[in-house]
């Protein structure tokens, strides 16, 4: 039975690990989001990627290699030379800043522990040949942190409203749990309506700091989730084992809930 649960806990959270978190500010400090019309002729193509000036504000999560992919993508792989657990960790491409964060699965497997590497795939961004790559900051599974104290506040400060985002949802979710299967479903289309209709307008987001982002971009996996539950078990209000398998479903992603509210949680005490 345990193993069972494992499988389905972590299939789940799989599906959840291709959604990413990227943080985009320009290089004079003030937060812009990432630009779908970007000018291209305002991002160079990347000649040599052994000439990218590298500097790191860390003091052992470094970078083992850059290979070039093409004119305007590459990868990277860091590795973790700490002795602790990397949770999460914030670059600047340019005038470009990145969050990567790894507890949004829920998912301790995907952390960088002590000595293992990570790769991550970047596109080039304007001022890349000018400022090159800054490592800023690295986040520890035990709450500690290393690196620039402005960056590292932008990755906490973003765990805070994800923690704050996702025990909202999970009150409501568990209410919907303690439905009768054959109402279970209609009660998780209330939620994701609910959910759908707190969503900030595109004029907010504009102006939103890091818990806010974090609040928003946890409220939009969470809608992620349920839309994927919905999509699964199209039939349960007609079909008894659905409604089960439904039931079965939520409850794995109350538990990944849970799990991502305590990881959130030991580095986003203020």
């Amino acid at each position: 039975m345990k193993t069972h649960s494992n499988f389905r806990f972590y299939g789940i959270a799989s599906v959840l690990l291709f959604l990413t978190v990227v943080i985009a500010s320009q290089s004079s400090g003030n937060r812009s989001r990432i630009q779908i019309k970007q000018q291209k002729s305002s991002i160079k193509p990347i000649e040599r990627i052994e000439d990218l000036r590298i500097i790191n504000k860390t003091s052992a999560f470094s970078i083992l290699e850059i290979k070039k992919i093409s004119d305007n993508l590459f990868e990277i792989t860091y590795k973790n030379n700490y002795s602790k657990t990397i949770t999460g960790f914030e670059v600047s491409i340019g005038g470009m800043r990145i969050q990567t964060e790894l507890i949004l699965g829920g998912d301790e497997q995907q952390f960088i522990s002590s000595g293992n590497t990570f790769q991550k795939a970047y596109a080039a961004q304007e001022g890349l040949d000018r400022d090159g790559i800054q490592i800023l900051a690295v986040v520890f599974d035990d709450g500690s942190s290393d690196g620039d104290t402005r960056y590292i506040k932008e990755i906490t400060d973003y765990r805070l409203g994800m923690k704050t985002e996702r025990q909202r949802v999970l009150a409501l979710l568990e209410q919907v749990i303690t439905f009768k299967n054959q109402d279970i479903s209609t009660a998780l289309g209330e939620l994701e309506a609910n959910i759908s209709s707190t969503a900030p307008s595109t004029q907010q987001e504009s102006r939103l700091d890091n818990v806010q982002l974090g609040i928003r971009n946890e409220r939009r996996r969470m809608l992620d989730e349920i839309r994927i539950l919905k999509d699964k078990h199209q039939h349960a209000m007609i079909d008894k084992e659905k409604a089960r398998q439904l039931k079965e479903d939520l409850l794995t992603v109350k538990a990944i809930s849970e799990n991502i509210i305590r990881l959130a949680s030991v580095s986003s005490r203020p």
